[in-house]
């Protein structure tokens, strides 16, 4: 079956109209092609008119629509990285690797700004928090690796060797204590004063559990110790316990 476009005379078959169900034939009077082309010039000649409307329209939308809004985005966003995990950590850990200066101007120019509202927010947080703070910590160090590490003056040879059952922390506490002119071994204070921490290389020499008794790493650490006296290798170890000293190296 055919029809007459009222628009450009032509007549179509019934698959070239658009329906319309109030006309008596079900059909529209124009054929596709000119409201297509109405519509196209509609378009051009009203451009500002229809862009602001629809602009009016997103912001009433969005308006009546936040809490809808706002869970599909935590939504989208939660399930997105549930299954992009690994990518969205490699890109983050790349983003940090290139651009490490402007990070940290960033981070410093943010506290500057805001250095009484962080340190009031972190006094406050502390304070509301003790509990939960104290039991991170304490889960912290307890899951800390213990081991034997070794300080050594790579201008004189000069040789610290200790061990700690919180061994990242006890690196740290040396260096913190250096930088403070508080270190208790007076030696490897002096040194540091004199060469600076860039000449003091810091070296684990072996890791174990977290739950290695102390008295084990204090028996590994006097085992060396002699063993590099006994070398001849200069120690900055002013001591040691005799108490930890095996029957194998009774006669060192």
């Amino acid at each position: 079956m055919i029809k007459k476009c009222t628009k450009c005379s032509v007549e179509k078959p019934f698959s070239e109209f658009n329906k319309a169900k109030r006309a008596k034939t079900g059909l529209r009077s124009e054929c596709k092609s000119c409201e297509n082309q109405y519509q196209r010039q509609y378009c051009q000649e009203n451009k500002e008119k229809i862009a602001e409307y629809q602009r009016e329209y997103q912001r009433q939308y969005y308006q009546e629509n936040k809490e809808k809004i706002a869970e599909a985005q935590r939504e989208y966003q939660r399930q997105y990285y549930q299954e992009n995990k690994e990518k969205i950590a490699e890109e983050q850990r790349q983003y940090r690797q290139n651009n490490k200066e402007k990070i940290a101007e960033r981070e410093r120019r943010y506290y500057k700004k805001n250095k009484e509202s962080l340190t009031e927010y972190k006094r406050e947080y502390f304070q509301n928090n003790k509990e939960k703070i104290a039991e991170r910590e304490r889960r912290y160090y307890k899951s800390m690796p213990a081991g034997i590490y070794k300080i050594t003056n790579k201008k004189t040879g000069f040789v610290y060797i200790g061990c700690s059952t919180q061994l990242p922390k006890r690196l740290r506490d040396h260096k913190r204590h250096l930088k403070k002119n508080k270190h208790d071994n007076k030696l490897l204070q002096k040194a540091y004063n004199k060469y600076g921490l860039e000449e003091l290389e810091f070296e684990v020499i072996k890791e174990y559990p977290a739950d290695t008794p102390f008295e084990v790493l204090e028996r590994e650490e006097t085992k060396l110790i002699l063993e590099h006296k006994t070398k001849g290798i200069p120690m900055y170890n002013l001591s040691i316990k005799i108490s930890s000293i095996d029957e194998n190296h009774l006669t060192l």
